[in-house]
């Protein structure tokens, strides 16, 4: 009786012998990559939950720009250098923060079995309630409130001519646009956890089908096809899709791709290719490699960075939280202050200043974070959804 380790994970394969005949006994473990232990799985997890914090810091410096790319100039002057830097960061690195953060919803809610009948639809969509939409009604709701007071407070002052109104119409829009703009993602999240039982019979019946199909809308949306089926959501139904097979799947993400550098040098190539100018038909062919490598990679780097990942780990209860507040809140009145000092006018004063609104912002979203789970820590709570 033999018994030889043939898998990372700790699965097992046994070769028994008796006389001439071979009986060979395999434990599925050990020749499907995608079974996790109860350690790969912990591991898998506190990697996850690690990355939240610097993908959430990636969103910070994503919104320090406005939504239009700005053209790169030529020759090595300070503004072309701002100018490169700031959309390498912002418009193209950090396009792959908001997906992963789909990829990591989708896969954790189909990683544990449930029923999809309605008794377990339902219980589902009240947790989500709690989860999602009372955090989502708060911020917009305050957001709202905050700039009707800051228009009555100009119309009191002289400085506003318009006449303010407040309706049902302006609330509708508040909460659909929404208000609190980062909060599109957590909007298109609840519409993605409303077509989880469809994204089972999905997967039932068409299984990695159903992902490519989205993943062809996804592609093909964003240049051919705008008003493609679904336009809107394609960026949520792909990456929600995809981390819900893998989960599925239980498929262990270090598994994925065992040679995940090749999955980066595809992903910094196609980068490249992007910034060039040389992928316009498929301007987000890019995102999904460097979706798969981060995946892939960041148990290995976070296993090499110990210090990285308890640091990312004790601030990870913050990210819903600097989520919802930072951009309207604070990130945009430090811009405005910003754009009144001289560095405003001068290519490496708007590096500095690139580089220094979103560390003071995630400083001010720490200290209000801090202060609130202190003085009121139910209302953190139910704020930020539980996560707090």
């Amino acid at each position: 009786y033999a018994v030889g380790p043939l898998h990372p994970t700790g699965a097992l394969a046994h070769l028994r012998c008796t006389g001439s005949r071979r009986i060979i006994k395999f434990d599925l473990s050990c020749i499907l990559p995608f079974q996790m232990n109860q350690e790969s799985l912990s591991r898998q997890s506190s990697a996850v939950n690690a990355l939240r914090y610097p993908l959430i810091v990636i969103v910070l410096f994503i919104h320090v720009l406005p939504p239009q790319v700005m053209e790169l100039e030529n020759g090595l002057t300070s503004r072309g250098i701002y100018i490169f830097v700031s959309e390498f960061i912002s418009h193209y690195l950090g396009s792959i923060a908001v997906p992963l953060f789909f990829v990591f919803s989708g896969y954790y809610l189909f990683f544990t079995p449930k029923a999809w009948d309605v008794k377990g639809y339902q219980k589902h969509l009240t947790k989500k309630a709690r989860g999602l939409l009372i955090p989502y009604l708060f911020w917009n709701l305050l957001t709202l409130l905050l700039e009707y007071l800051r228009l009555w407070v100009l119309s009191r002052s002289g400085g506003e001519t318009q006449p303010i109104h407040f309706g049902l119409d302006h609330v509708w829009t508040a909460l659909t646009l929404p208000m609190d703009f980062p909060l599109w993602y957590v909007r298109d999240l609840m519409i993605m956890h409303l077509l989880a039982p469809l994204l089972v019979l999905a997967y039932r019946h068409l299984r990695a089908g159903a992902v490519l199909l989205l993943l062809v809308n996804y592609l093909l949306c964003q240049h051919w096809y705008p008003q493609l089926f679904l336009s809107p959501l394609a960026t949520a139904l792909f990456y929600f899709s995809l981390g819900g097979y893998l989960g599925l799947k239980k498929i262990y993400f270090p598994d994925l791709f065992r040679r995940w550098m090749g999955l980066w040098g595809t992903f910094l190539v196609l980068l490249l290719l992007t910034i060039l100018g040389y992928m316009s038909y498929f301007p987000t062919l890019y995102i999904p490699f460097g979706v798969l490598a981060v995946l892939a990679s960041a148990e290995h780097i976070f296993d090499r960075l110990p210090k990285v990942k308890a640091y990312c780990l004790a601030r990870e209860g913050q990210v819903f939280f600097i989520y919802a507040v930072h951009l309207v809140f604070i990130e945009n009145w430090i811009k405005g202050a910003f754009s009144r000092t001289p560095l405003a006018h001068s290519g490496w004063g708007l590096l500095l200043s690139y580089f220094v609104i979103p560390f003071m912002t995630l400083a001010v979203c720490t200290l209000l974070y801090k202060g609130l789970n202190r003085l009121t820590p139910r209302l953190l709570s139910i704020i930020t959804g539980g996560r707090s």
